[in-house]
């Protein structure tokens, strides 16, 4: 695993690294449990990984899956 970040930037908001996925994606304006999940689904992570262990790719990944839903 990527080493583990304290705080990572999703969405232009701040979520604290300790999180799991899910919970953490919540904080976004606009996101609710689940778009959250389906977030999780459609990206191929679980949704139970900490948000700290993230790689880049993953986080890019979700940011296109949220800015684009439909075409997901």
């Amino acid at each position: 695993m990527s080493e583990f970040k304290h705080i990572v930037r999703i969405a232009s908001v701040d979520i604290d690294g300790s999180k799991k996925l899910v919970n953490g994606l919540i904080k976004i304006k606009g996101v609710d449990i689940s778009f959250a999940k389906a977030v999780s689904s459609v990206s191929g992570i679980n949704p139970d990984t900490r948000i700290g262990f993230l790689t880049e790719s993953q986080i890019e990944k979700i940011e296109e899956t949220m800015k684009d839903p439909i075409k997901y």
